[in-house]
């Protein structure tokens, strides 16, 4: 019987297409399957009795590592991991300078909340969004001293500025910002502290010794009805949903011991709340600590990331923003603008904001949608608005528009320069003289005198563009497509000014030279193109792909001007290199999606080499159909953004579906839940193409879960940002913030960064061996000393990602080891078995 494919396409008004795969097999075939998966299971299960951690391998033929069967070797350890000290930001207090009514004293903006802190108390607003005003929630104290002036303490380095509308003298820069904030004495002998984290505001109620606690009297405005849980937290019913006020703790420290009393809420009034203790000793001070737990989404959107030369982290996105305005009666929220972009700088742990700033103006929608970083720390912003009062300096380029471009300072407190630009801009990338490169697509375009392509064929087209240090011209702009609507979706620029784009060809007339594939190979094709330094010519361009369909999403360039590619591909007969790591798709059908991955030569016409990542979306060996509803530019298993490290070795992220995800030496594995769900994912390959160092997917499924961007630190470490319509089930580092917006990441390299093994093991008397050292530093300099105890073996240079040396040893065991000189870390020891005559 010969199975059968059927194909049938679905559609519906918010989904541009989606399918539905069945696969109908005969029961030879499918134990003819079964007993092929059972085969890579006895090699998955070897390779983890002998040689450590082992990736599990999902249809395809993703090649696995060799691995040595003898006893006794060193387990490698070049898998990921996630670092325990990042991410972990605590809430920080802005003093107000401007950016807020002149009746609040601070201002904290956590990823979840903002708490306006007052003379008279405290206003928390939660659950805003685009589409939500959200609940405002005033804590303040009653029976009590009318009015308390907040006090800051615990000084942090970081500072906030506020870029919103286009007068200057309302800038706010430099605001100050802290760790904590003290009412003194709101009653008698008590003092109210607020601090937290970014979904936590806490606030202790410090009692100093002999001071009464029963006058503690909290008034919850802006709360419909408060319920006290069985397991003693405090349930707010707000007008956008439960906010929970958790059981409260309580406890003294007396003579260097922390010991705790009984605490409970006791409510007062409708919107009044009090507290019960236990038996304490009224002679030492006594902390009553309430915690208000939220979990919303982080920082808004975060749309991309950089870094600089430090590895400072610098992220753009979007959120929703708050104010406090006076009415009658009280307080209320309005928000600055429906949104308002942002840029952050973090320290390379992501433990502290070295400091925020804002761009936007009120009462509108500003995005901040990619970023780059200079060599000087300058970061450089684009993205969309629909003020006309976005801030906009003197000299610049365009002075009216949607599309902007904005430079700040390294400092973030001040505007280098800021303009509008007439096309919308996908992505960015900024050369050594601080000149910026675009791409997106475009509609209409001022082209320059002597642009490659002064007009477009189709109605749409790609477009590059090369903004001047001084953001004040276009040093060039020009389109870049056929008559069918292609579109520019990533740009990398090299240290000669060359600009590299990537994209999606739909053109069977897309302008190719010293092409690799001069011809559309099916209904759209991936195309790389490389633009010389004056936008006058190209380099090079060509298509990529196969029979079917395929998207370019992520391009960047190597310091020998050799460009990586990424996307997605449905075709079975996309260009792949012997020795990829994965030579065929998941599953070989022409639905299946899954990522390609691919490295093309400096001239443009040869592969160094390509490869396809994925899986059989959820086909199985009793998994006989799938279902599931993808939009346009969706895909199965999916490349989204790419980076490359000094040393060549390249770092793939996206979104993967397949619940047989080819993982490597992974954390966490795809979940089955939603066959057109996406989880995101992450990968490091090696600088030849032949091995994946690591391949994770982090979190569980959800219907839009993405990856924005991917950036390569200089310790062989993936940072990653994207967005999750609901909370993720990360493994999250301690003190890391939890959302259901965004997120970011950081996948280390394994605990080793130099790992041997051997050509032959045991071998026999006199035979030689060839010791080869995978290297997966991220320096592309490094000599590998092999050494057995203090006696050297050779010494070898290493290539991508490897060094190797021959030798041959006397019969016994040996215990050799590796180090790379680029980090001066010792791998861990290599048993080389010799037997004797």
């Amino acid at each position: 019987m010969t199975p059968t494919t059927a194909l049938r396409s679905i559609q519906r008004p918010e989904r541009l297409h989606g399918a539905i795969l069945q696969q109908l097999q005969s029961g030879m075939q499918v134990n003819a399957m079964t007993i092929r998966l059972k085969k890579w299971m006895l090699i998955l299960f070897a390779s983890i009795a002998v040689g450590g951690t082992a990736p599990a391998f999902a249809g395809g033929d993703l090649r696995p590592p060799e691995t040595d069967p003898t006893p006794g070797v060193a387990e490698t350890s070049f898998g990921a991991s996630v670092g325990t000290s990042f991410g972990s930001l605590p809430l920080v207090f802005e003093q107000n300078a401007g950016q807020s009514h002149p009746s609040v004293r601070f201002v904290g903006r956590g990823a979840a909340f903002d708490a306006f802190l007052t003379d008279e108390g405290t206003t928390v607003v939660v659950g805003q969004s685009q589409r939500d005003r959200g609940s405002v929630i005033q804590i303040r104290p009653i029976h009590g001293r009318k009015s308390a002036v907040p006090t800051a303490l615990e000084p942090l380095a970081g500072t906030t500025n506020y870029f919103l509308g286009n007068d200057p003298s309302q800038y706010v820069l430099d605001a100050k910002t802290f760790a904590r904030v003290r009412y003194e004495s709101v009653y008698p002998g008590i003092d109210m502290l607020f601090y937290g984290t970014q979904h936590e505001l806490e606030y202790d109620l410090v009692v100093a010794p002999k001071a009464d606690p029963r006058a503690i009297a909290l008034e919850l405005q802006g709360v419909d009805q408060l319920t006290v849980l069985p397991e003693g937290s405090l349930a707010l019913h707000t007008p956008s949903g439960d906010i929970e006020l958790r059981k409260p703790v309580a406890y003294q420290d007396i003579r260097g011991t922390r010991r705790g009393v009984d605490v409970r809420y006791k409510v007062l009034a409708k919107n009044r709340i009090g507290f019960r203790l236990g038996k304490y000793n009224v002679g030492y001070a006594l902390v009553i600590d309430p915690i208000l737990s939220i979990s919303t989404n982080l920082w808004g959107a975060s749309t991309g990331i950089a870094l600089d030369s430090a590895n400072n982290i610098y992220v753009v996105g979007y959120t929703s923003k708050s104010t406090l305005l006076p009415v009658a009666g009280g307080y209320q929220t309005q928000v600055a603008g429906d949104m308002d972009a942002y840029v952050a700088k973090l320290n390379p742990t992501a433990t502290a904001a070295i400091y925020t700033t804002y761009l936007g103006a009120r009462r509108s929608t500003t995005m901040g949608l990619a970023i780059a970083v200079d060599g000087a720390g300058s970061a450089f912003v684009t993205g969309t608005t629909n003020s006309a009062a976005f801030p906009i300096t003197p000299g610049a380029f365009q002075s009216t528009g949607t599309n902007f471009v904005t430079k700040l300072n390294p400092a973030g407190n001040a505007l280098a320069y800021s303009t509008y630009v007439s096309a919308p801009v996908a992505a960015m990338a900024v050369d050594a003289a601080g000149n910026a490169f675009m791409t997106g697509t475009s509609f209409g375009l001022a082209t320059t005198p002597g642009a490659f392509q002064p007009t477009k064929l189709g109605s749409r087209a790609p477009y590059v563009a090369k903004l001047n240090a001084n953001g004040s011209a276009m040093s060039y702009a020009t389109y870049l497509g056929g008559s069918a609507n292609d579109e520019g979706k990533s740009i990398a620029v090299d240290a000669a000014g060359n600009a590299y784009v990537m994209g999606t060809a739909r053109s069977n007339d897309f302008p190719t030279k010293n092409a690799f594939r001069p011809s559309l190979s099916g209904p759209t094709d991936a195309f790389i193109a490389k633009l010389n330094a004056s936008g006058t010519a190209l380099v090079y361009s060509t298509y990529l792909g196969g029979t079917g369909e395929e998207r370019g999403f992520g391009v960047a360039v190597d310091n020998v001007g050799q460009a990586i590619a990424v996307g997605w591909t449905q075709s079975v007969d996309f260009p792949v290199t012997p020795g990829a790591f994965q030579l065929r798709k998941g599953y070989q059908d022409s639905i299946i999606i899954n990522a390609f991955v691919t490295k093309l030569n400096s001239a443009g016409n040869g592969l160094i080499y390509s490869s396809y990542l994925g899986g059989p979306w959820c086909f199985s060996p009793t998994v006989y159909s799938c279902f599931g509803f993808f939009g346009v530019d969706e895909g199965i298993d999916v490349a989204t953004s790419v980076a490359v490290d000094a040393a060549g070795y390249v770092y793939v992220g996206g979104y993967a579906t397949s619940t047989q995800f080819p993982l490597v030496d992974a954390f966490e594995s795809v979940d089955p839940a939603g066959d057109d769900w996406h989880v995101p994912m992450v990968a490091k390959i090696a600088p030849g193409g032949d091995r994946v160092i690591f391949a994770t997917v982090l979190g569980t499924k959800s219907q839009d879960a993405g990856l924005s961007q991917i950036v390569a630190d200089t310790n062989g470490g993936a940072i990653a940002v994207g967005s999750v319509p609901y909370q993720p089930l990360f493994p999250l580092t301690p003190g890391a913030v939890l959302g259901n917006g965004s997120y970011m990441f950081k996948v280390a390299a394994g605990i080793y960064s130099t790992n041997i093994q051997s050509s032959l093991n045991p071998a026999g008397s006199a035979q030689p061996v060839t010791l080869t050292a995978y290297v997966s530093h991220p320096s592309p300099a490094g000599i590998v000393t092999f050494k057995e105890g203090a006696t050297s073996l050779g010494t070898a240079t290493v290539s991508n990602g490897t060094a190797a040396v021959s030798v041959t040893l006397p019969p016994g065991v040996h215990r050799i080891t590796a180090t790379n000189s680029a980090d001066g870390k010792v791998s861990p020891a290599y048993f080389q078995i010799v037997s004797g005559q």
